[in-house]
């Protein structure tokens, strides 16, 4: 089994360590080659091996697709990391798009990227259903939807209709590509429970498309991880590792809250999951609760035989 970095740890490592370390003030994503090269150094020096990078929005992708990324893919060889994940939530709402060949180019843009650096899935979250939306940082680094009002001519028929479209769109391109996408349920949006994230994966009905979970959210929204990892059985790509007390959206490390991680450990081994854990912490001390998490899920699996890379 193998313990790794989410985009979201390296971001707020972003945020609160390294800029202290230059002394100034740094944007919360810095679409630089220099910057994402530094993190590698700093996960790979925390034992990480593999990890997410994070593109943080449409100027970023343009700046990527001009960038030198072999000195990103040699930095992480490196290091001995491995670029698993390409972490892209800004992309979400590109679902409801009218224009379908837009949608096209643009992840014909991210496949390349993810391709040219030896990424095997590219991450997504869904939109909140189109309607009035207030947001919140529920979490350090995370805006989700506050509030949600729906439209007085509100169909929830023809967005679903569209989503779908767009997913089937999207479903096409990287099938014809060594890449696949993760979708990452989340509250209050689109996809955001398990079942709707089976509902999707169903009607697409393309290998390319799959599910990523988050145990934060999972415990948020009252599910049973276990029986997720269940549902999701072959079609899960990617598990992202963090607690909560159930109330809020924090992403403390793991150890630190209610949740059953030998029930979790029990269903990745039951199910054939043979991807990554990812530990998707938020805090201000970022470092030691990157590393805190990592300890308490190598206990955890060592308690079942399991070897960690």
């Amino acid at each position: 089994m193998r313990i790794g970095c989410s985009s979201l740890t390296l971001q707020n490592y972003w945020k609160f360590a390294f800029s202290k370390q230059r002394r100034r003030n740094i944007p919360f994503a810095s679409p630089d080659t220099d910057a994402a090269i530094q993190m590698i150094h700093w996960a790979a020096g925390l034992g990480f091996k593999y990890i997410a990078y994070w593109i943080a929005n449409e100027e970023h992708l343009e700046t990527l697709q001009k960038a030198n990324l072999q000195s990103l893919k040699q930095a992480a060889r490196q290091n001995n990391v491995d670029l698993e994940y390409l972490t892209c939530d800004f992309s979400a709402p590109w679902f409801f798009t009218e224009n379908q060949d837009v949608l096209a180019k643009n992840f014909q843009k991210l496949s390349k990227i993810a391709e040219t650096l030896g990424v095997k899935y590219i991450e997504t979250v869904t939109p909140p259903v189109p309607s009035e939306v207030t947001w919140s940082e529920s979490y350090i680094g995370a805006p989700l939807p506050k509030t949600v009002k729906l439209e007085s001519n509100f169909s929830w028929q023809k967005h679903w209709q569209h989503y779908v479209m767009s997913m089937k769109t999207v479903a096409t391109i990287l099938d014809d590509t060594s890449v696949k996408l993760a979708i990452e349920p989340r509250p209050k949006e689109i996809i955001d429970n398990t079942d709707s994230l089976l509902r999707i994966v169903d009607l697409v009905d393309i290998d390319s498309i799959g599910g990523l979970l988050d145990t934060s959210h999972q415990h948020l929204n009252k599910e049973i991880t276990a029986l997720s990892i269940h549902k999701l059985k072959g079609k899960l790509f990617g598990l992202q590792a963090s607690e909560n007390d159930g109330i809020t959206a924090y992403h403390w490390p793991p150890g630190h809250g209610e949740i059953d991680w030998e029930e979790i450990i029990n269903a990745l081994i039951a199910t054939g999951y043979d991807g990554t854990i990812c530990i998707d912490v938020t805090g201000m001390d970022v470092e030691r609760e990157a590393l805190e998490g990592k300890d308490f899920l190598k206990k955890v699996l060592g308690r079942q035989l399991i070897q960690v890379t």
